[in-house]
């Protein structure tokens, strides 16, 4: 995981063919939860790029991609993008290993995503 700081950054994950954008709180036990989950990602998906933008530290940058890819934001929560735009989300206890595991190889099986994974 990669964490994302500056727009110039996240301009770069939005030009990715596919990953996965993981908005996180410090200050959020759920959020701590869902960062481990998602380090399960890694191991099921390795060729997927997964991206963390701490939501406290990054603000700016956080409400910037709420309302860049139209998704309403939320804390924790993980944004599966293909080609810069949001293919799926969810967030808080919704952010399992197993969901977004399902998520991404549903987008693979529909959309052609196998060749980056």
């Amino acid at each position: 995981m990669q964490s994302i700081v500056t727009s110039a950054e996240l301009e770069a994950v939005l030009r990715e063919p596919v990953a996965l954008l993981y908005k996180h709180s410090d200050s959020c036990p759920i959020s701590a939860m869902s960062l481990r989950e998602l380090e399960d990602i890694g191991a099921a998906h390795p060729g997927l790029p997964v991206y963390v933008l701490d939501v406290h530290a990054q603000r700016p940058l956080a409400r910037y991609v709420a309302e860049r890819l139209g998704v309403r934001h939320e804390s924790p929560q993980v944004i599966l993008l293909r080609e810069g735009e949001a293919q799926w989300h969810t967030s808080h206890y919704g952010v399992t290993a197993r969901a977004v595991s399902r998520a991404v190889e549903l987008a693979e099986e529909s959309d052609g995503l196998r060749e980056v994974g």
